[in-house]
């Protein structure tokens, strides 16, 4: 999965300067603002592959097959549900929305529609993988689970590399190859769960008490996830208000890095919540919070590798990336949202375990809450003439309230977990860290010229700095010697 991750990120960030030059600063945008609408309603997806993983999870730890098999019906006739509700608020409130209230260009509306159109059914395509994928995880095939991702980063860049000798409308063309992406990769899923999977077959019996379990659990997930969506693409949109598409495609590059990232440590999170579910379900408290505890290190630590060299020398890494083609705000939104980004890499590890309980009202509400409030005070900063990047800033604070919230609702439902022991063992050893490992990178590059060579020196300084305090400060007895032992296995082979 870390492999697949990397891939991932040279991949993507190489792909958005692709399409930023090849559909231009306003298209771009125009896309990003779109597709991003279109992404709110894919909130639904998220949902519904945590609730079908927990509870096909739920019925693997008593090893029921045959509960998996209701599971997997349930889900089905819950997908058929969301798919039309999806279908019904995007063709409706979707279309008000693109016509009457989005900034785009007249000439331009006619494109943004065939654009918005691919989106819904890529949208509809993944609502129905939902079994499938959710099934892979479940069963642990992470293997096959990265494959697919890797298949579908060559598959965008292969279109990226494309478009320019396309025909007619490049930003429609660009839509339409897009969703042919998603069509291939529910095949993948489908195909592979129902041959590996002989469980997962089909039949007529409907299991309404498991229908309404599944439903309540997503509805209270449902919310959650709509309302991180929400404050994000409730920002772009009134950013797109205020400031017109240009600044869309400026928030659309930096969250490329900032979605890698995330994608980075959802990736290896994902690894993890099948054991968490597991271990809750046994009453294995103490396995539990151990690997939350090394999983929230360890993505951090990942995380951070990464994010330093990119705030140090964003401005060489743009002009790398990107080449002249950079829409102003772009480095100030791109060093604020990897912040924002290494700030939510422990985020995750809290929900796997309140989704472990069941118990989702009090933590999905709450976060939910939060959320939601950003955006009315989003929308009055803007009106008072604050600059975008302040809302990013906004954004950070926020993440930091919600975090600990999100730590006392857990100790609410787990009384095992100590918010102290948390901060001690974990979040005071990894801001040490950073800041300890921020010195020599950041002293490279005030004492070199800029270029590719203060680059390499500013990411070997940042990893060297970052892996060698790691190990050090952040990793326990235990954790130190499971890493030298793995490394001792590669040293025999």
């Amino acid at each position: 999965m870390a492999i697949r991750m990397v891939l991932l990120l040279g991949i993507s960030l190489y792909t958005s300067r692709v399409v930023l030059q090849v559909l231009g600063v306003e298209d771009y945008g125009i896309y990003n603002v779109v597709a991003g609408f279109v992404s709110m309603f894919a909130f639904l997806n998220s949902s519904m592959t945590n609730a079908n993983q927990r509870f096909y999870n739920i019925e693997l730890g008593k090893d029921s097959d045959t509960g998996v098999n209701v599971v997997y019906n349930t889900s089905l006739r819950i997908q058929v549900f969301l798919a039309i509700a999806v279908l019904l608020l995007t063709e409706t409130v979707g279309l008000w929305y693109l016509y009457d209230k989005m900034v785009i260009p007249p000439d331009r509306l006619d494109a943004a529609f065939w654009v918005f159109q691919f989106s819904v059914i890529s949208l509809l395509f993944i609502i129905f993988q939902i079994p499938y994928s959710a099934a892979i995880i479940a069963y642990e095939r992470m293997d096959y689970y990265a494959y697919v991702g890797i298949i579908d980063a060559f598959l965008k860049l292969f279109i990226a590399l494309s478009i320019p000798y396309a025909k007619g409308d490049q930003l429609i063309v660009y839509g339409f190859l897009l969703l042919t992406i998603n069509i291939i990769n529910w095949c993948l899923y489908f195909f592979y769960a129902k041959l590996r999977f002989k469980v997962l077959s089909f039949h007529k019996k409907f299991n309404f008490d498991l229908f309404k379990n599944m439903l309540g659990f997503s509805a209270w997930n449902c919310f959650g996830i709509f309302s991180t969506v929400f404050r994000e693409q409730g920002a772009n949109m009134l950013l797109n208000l205020f400031f017109g598409p240009v600044i869309n495609a400026a928030r659309a590059i930096a969250y490329q890095v900032s979605g890698a990232l995330e994608s980075f440590v959802l990736n290896i999170t994902t690894a993890s919540r099948p054991q968490m579910i597991q271990t809750y379900a046994k009453g294995e408290r103490e396995r539990m919070f151990h690997i939350m505890y090394s999983v929230s290190k360890l993505c951090f630590l990942f995380v951070l590798c990464i994010a330093l060299p990119i705030i140090i020398e964003v401005d060489f890494v743009l002009k790398i990336w990107l080449g002249d083609t950079i829409p102003e705000h772009t480095n100030s939104f791109m060093v604020l949202v990897v912040i924002a980004a290494l700030i939510r890499v422990f985020h995750p590890m809290t929900s796997h375990i309140v989704h472990a309980t069941g118990k989702m009202s009090v933590f999905q509400v709450t976060n939910g809450i939060l959320n939601l409030l950003l955006i009315p005070i989003v929308y009055v900063m803007l009106r008072l003439g604050y600059s975008p990047e302040s809302i990013f800033v906004l954004f950070i604070i926020m993440n930091m309230v919600i975090q600990y919230v999100s730590w006392i609702i857990l100790r609410r439902l787990v009384p095992e977990f100590s918010i102290a022991s948390y901060i001690r063992q974990v979040i005071i050893p990894l801001c040490i860290i950073s800041a300890l490992a921020v010195i020599l990178p950041y002293v490279a590059h005030i004492e070199m010229d800029s270029g590719f060579m203060r680059f390499f020196i500013v990411t070997l300084l940042s990893v060297a700095s970052i892996i060698t305090l790691g190990f050090l400060i952040a990793l326990n007895h235990s954790e130190k010697r499971t890493i030298v032992g793995y490394l001792e296995k590669i040293r025999k082979r």
